[in-house]
């Protein structure tokens, strides 16, 4: 029998007062993988513009965004050696 697993791919770093999908200021950060190995992506959606942009982080959202980036690193499936 074939075992399943939850992966999480992509985090919101938000207020509780900001949509966490497209809000102005959210960050998100994802992992991807196009066959090389897997990456973090870092993005921010702008409101009426492109898709992503480069972001910037005061020091208080540094702190959450990293808490986060480390979360999704230390997912079995990521980790050295693990199935991707």
């Amino acid at each position: 029998m074939t075992t399943h697993h939850t992966t999480i791919l992509r985090v919101a770093v938000h207020t509780s007062q900001q949509n966490p999908d497209h809000g102005e200021g959210v960050t998100h950060i994802a992992i991807e993988d196009e066959g090389a190995g897997a990456y973090l992506v870092i993005s921010q959606p702008v409101p009426m513009g492109p898709q992503e942009n480069g972001i910037s982080l005061d020091l208080a959202e540094l702190d959450a965004v990293h808490a986060a980036a480390h979360k999704l690193m230390q997912q079995d499936a990521f980790k050295e050696g693990g199935q991707t």
